[in-house]
C-alpha cells in the first residue's frame, strides 16, 4: 500500500477517535493493525498509537485506563493537525 493511502487510513482512524465514533482503545488498535504494520521501515508516524494501545490493554485501574484514553485522543488530535 502506498504511503499516501496509509496516511489516509491513519487520518480516518484518528478522526473517528476524536469524533467519538470509536473508542480510543479500538482506534489505537486499528491504527496498529491497519497502518503500523504496513509502514515503510523507519516511518514512526503512528508509533504513539501503538504504545498507548498496549498501555491501555495493560491498564490495571479505571484511572489508568482513563489516562490512556485521554492520551490517545490527544495524539489523534495532534495527528490530524500535523497530517492534513
Amino acid at each position: 500500500m502506498s504511503p499516501d493511502a496509509l496516511k489516509a487510513i491513519a487520518r480516518a482512524h484518528a478522526a473517528r477517535i476524536v469524533s467519538g465514533e470509536i473508542t480510543p482503545a479500538a482506534g489505537a488498535r486499528a491504527m496498529w493493525t491497519d497502518v503500523f504494520y504496513h509502514l515503510e521501515l523507519g516511518d514512526h508516524s503512528v508509533d504513539q498509537f501503538v504504545y498507548w494501545a498496549d498501555a491501555i490493554d495493560d491498564a490495571d485501574s479505571e484511572e489508568r485506563r482513563q489516562f490512556c484514553e485521554s492520551a490517545i485522543i490527544r495524539i489523534a488530535q495532534e495527528f490530524l493537525r500535523n497530517n492534513q
